[in-house]
């Protein structure tokens, strides 16, 4: 059950490790993340029976309302900081850049158009 939650979050599965598609480091953090689940799951007998809460307020004539955190509940701390580390969950940047200069020329203008439609006035999506 603790590997099965672990591929959930990690967005994976035993078969792919199977058929050679993960790393070596992207094994080991995934193994430790199903060890860390699996004491998580047993310290924690109710996991699928209750709800997490980060913030409980009394709302205006409407009663309680209750924030629920997306993974809190079901993933132990270490294993979401396990699964936060492999290589396809890193938040990387793209840079996009003209490849020559004509297309430079194309988006600064486009640009400057754009600049002169600002003066205008107010135009609203239809």
């Amino acid at each position: 059950m603790a590997q099965s939650i672990i591929e959930l979050f990690a967005g994976t599965t035993e078969l792919a490790s199977d058929a050679g598609r993960i790393s070596t480091k992207n094994l080991r953090l995934l193994k430790k993340a199903v060890a860390y689940q699996a004491v998580f799951m047993q310290e924690h007998p109710d996991l699928f029976t209750s709800m997490d809460m980060t913030e409980m307020a009394e709302g205006s004539g409407s009663g309680m309302q209750i924030s629920l955190t997306a993974y809190g509940l079901y993933l132990a701390p270490l294993a979401k900081m396990c699964i936060s580390q492999l290589s396809w969950k890193a938040v990387r940047s793209i840079r996009v850049r003209p490849r020559d200069g004509e297309a430079r020329r194309r988006i600064e203008a486009q640009s400057r158009d754009r600049d002169d439609y600002e003066g205008c006035g107010n135009w609203e999506a239809l």
